[in-house]
């Protein structure tokens, strides 16, 4: 079986990920600071390193390492991806949505409705918030649109580790048919499939979209996990492997790289680096994102000074939960054109997703080494997370 290095480099990429996505959304929202030369070349690393694809890259490997290394165990699986996902979500939510009760955004006949039962359903449960949201919520009060689109990876990956076990149950258990492969090079094949057709739809992005009932189609493709599953596979695919393709990966991050900017480079004008969507228009894009996959796992094992930032904390998660709160709450606030707007979310953002990882997801590892009875079992951290991922 695999022997990826248990201390790697995972955690700070998805610490650096998640800050990029943070300090993007807070220039969006900060007039000006977009045009700023730091987040140009923000934007510029996120044109070859989109951060979400890296968090969707990352839990495929982490995940399917999880899964298979407990030996298919379904209870330590199922227990350890709720405890992991859904206690910060549903605080996030509880915030957001005590955010939108003190501001006057919950509208009283929402609340009672039908309607506020199934949107709770689909969140708490699924993660996905865009359905009547624009009839349960006045998007005019606390913020111009309720905490929907930023979040949208979250049922794609919950969608992936719903998928993770009909995959590779056959190889988990020690089973050496070839069931896995065949079923692997399937899903593959068809996720392409759906990611072709994803980017005929409008831009997800666009919040008439998310919020018209004529999209809904589009809108349910594109928080699915069909359209994505490919590039989880792809990076689960490599874990398996791991065996036979380290020594062309590990510590190679220096001869990857170029190799990755040069194609990347090549396909200009006809486009410039990768798009988080991973809407796949030309045959071009997927190997982009599979050498991006490449530079990414390849990343997480070189730089063996880099890993003491690895061991106690994982932050990544609390900021792409909650950096979007806290920018809106400062926009709800007037600081929106304050010089000191960026410094203000950077810290807030920090505080938060510490006091979620102390407070919320710590205690939450500590819970599942209880319900599982083992006291040292690891901290296979996922995204996304985004991420992801997400």
């Amino acid at each position: 079986m695999s022997t990826f290095p248990k201390c790697n480099n995972f955690n700070l990429i998805r610490l650096v990920i998640a800050m990029s996505i943070m300090y993007y959304h807070a220039c969006v929202m900060h007039d000006g600071s977009h045009d700023s030369f730091f987040s140009e070349a923000i934007g510029i690393l996120m044109c070859f390193f989109p951060p979400v694809p890296i968090f969707f890259v990352i839990s495929g490997f982490l995940i399917t390492k999880s899964y298979i290394e407990n030996g298919g165990n379904l209870k330590h699986y199922i227990v350890s991806r709720v405890l992991r996902i859904y206690p910060a979500l549903w605080v996030n939510l509880a915030i957001a949505l005590m955010l939108l009760f003190f501001s006057g955004g919950i509208k009283s006949e929402g609340v009672f409705s039908i309607k506020f039962i199934v949107w709770s359903f689909f969140q708490f449960v699924c993660g996905i918030r865009f359905f009547f949201a624009n009839t349960l919520f006045d998007l005019t009060t606390y913020r111009s649109f309720f905490p929907i689109e930023y979040l949208w990876t979250i049922p794609v990956e919950i969608g992936f580790y719903a998928l993770v076990p009909m995959f590779y149950h056959s190889l988990a258990c020690g089973k050496k048919k070839r069931k896995w492969l065949y079923m692997v090079w399937a899903g593959f094949v068809i996720s392409i499939r759906f990611a072709v057709e994803n980017s005929q739809f409008p831009e997800f992005i666009d919040q008439d979209v998310l919020l018209n009932v004529n999209h809904t189609a589009s809108n349910i493709l594109k928080i699915s996990t069909l359209p994505y599953l490919w590039l989880f596979l792809f990076s689960s695919f490599l874990y398996v492997k791991w065996d036979r393709v380290q020594k062309y990966v590990k510590n190679k991050f220096l001869a990857w790289l170029p190799i990755y900017i040069v194609f990347t480079l090549s396909r200009v004008p006809e486009r410039v680096g990768l798009n988080s969507t991973m809407c796949l228009e030309r045959w071009t894009d997927v190997v982009g994102y599979l050498l991006m996959t490449i530079c990414v796992l390849s990343f997480s094992c070189s730089f063996p000074s880099l890993r003491v930032l690895n061991r106690k904390v994982d932050l990544s998660y609390g900021i792409y939960l909650n950096h979007m709160q806290v920018i809106t709450l400062f926009v709800y606030l007037g600081f929106a054109q304050s010089p000191y707007f960026l410094s203000l979310v950077f810290i807030m953002t920090l505080a938060v997703a510490m006091a979620s990882w102390v407070l919320i997801e710590k205690p939450a590892f500590k819970l599942k080494d209880s319900l599982l009875g083992k006291k040292n079992n690891k901290a296979d951290i996922p995204f996304i997370n985004v991420d992801l991922s997400r």
